[in-house]
């Protein structure tokens, strides 16, 4: 059916990824040295997703002042 602007959407899945679960003792080490930096649960997956099935992995997120995200004008000193 036409919604009011005369257009059909239609959403079907194409992928579906799993949670990957990182090396926990890792994860806490990194959020220890951080002094107590946050644990966050994450679906992103980047290159640690693929490397945790052969390496112990965690990912470290970094506050970006400026809010810009996944853009060539990003950055956090």
């Amino acid at each position: 059916d036409l919604g009011d602007d005369g257009v059909d959407v239609r959403v079907e899945r194409e992928s579906f990824t799993p949670v990957v679960e990182f090396a926990h003792g890792l994860r806490d080490r990194l959020a220890a040295q951080l002094g107590g930096a946050p644990v966050l649960p994450t679906g992103a997956g980047h290159d640690a997703g693929i490397l945790s099935a052969s390496v112990p992995t965690a990912m470290l997120y970094v506050r970006n002042p400026t809010g810009v995200s996944h853009s060539p004008a990003e950055f956090a000193a």
